[in-house]
């Protein structure tokens, strides 16, 4: 839900209770966003975007994760959960594009990530070989800038670009 609603640092200062600065919040009318399909990058991807162009095998920008479960998991439910959580993040679905010689996010809604999130099994020698070729290069301009891979009942693979996210909000 969104507010819409204005309120100063030195109200917050001058007020400092929950219940008196909630008396001072002003909602404006609730304005609609529209949705833009590119979105300029921040100076902090566009750093990280030149640096991957310089070496597009580079895989220095990866943020890989692998998440154990002792007790086993439903997978099917899981990536059903994956896939809602991208649905309410719609960022994490764009890919880098030019247009006129700058450098954009663009949306890219109606991807279908079903297909994107593999569930396979395996033995103990082919879950180590999925799991050493699981982190490799995002192609930026293709997208997606994120992978999963569920194994089995017991184990999450999980691959996000810097550009999309940082360490912390993982």
């Amino acid at each position: 839900v969104v507010l819409n609603a204005q309120l100063n640092v030195t109200e917050i200062l001058k007020y400092k209770t929950i219940e008196k600065i909630a008396s001072e919040i002003k909602v404006e009318d609730n304005e609609s966003v529209d949705v833009q399909e590119l979105y300029p990058l921040t100076s902090n991807q566009l750093g990280v975007y030149f640096d991957c162009i310089k070496d597009p095998e580079n895989t220095a920008y990866n943020l890989p994760k692998k998440m154990e479960f002792e007790k086993g998991i439903d997978a099917n439910k899981l990536k059903s959960s994956i896939i809602t959580a991208i649905e309410n993040h719609p960022y994490l679905k764009t890919r880098i594009v030019m247009d006129n010689g700058e450098v954009y996010q663009e949306r890219r809604d109606s991807l279908n990530l079903d297909d994107l999130i593999e569930i396979v099994d395996g033995s103990p020698t082919e879950i180590q070989k999925i799991e050493e070729e699981f982190v490799k290069p995002f192609k930026l301009d293709e997208g997606p800038l994120f992978r999963f891979k569920i194994i089995g009942n017991s184990i999450l693979l999980a691959d996000f670009h810097h550009i999309i996210v940082d360490g912390t909000s993982l």
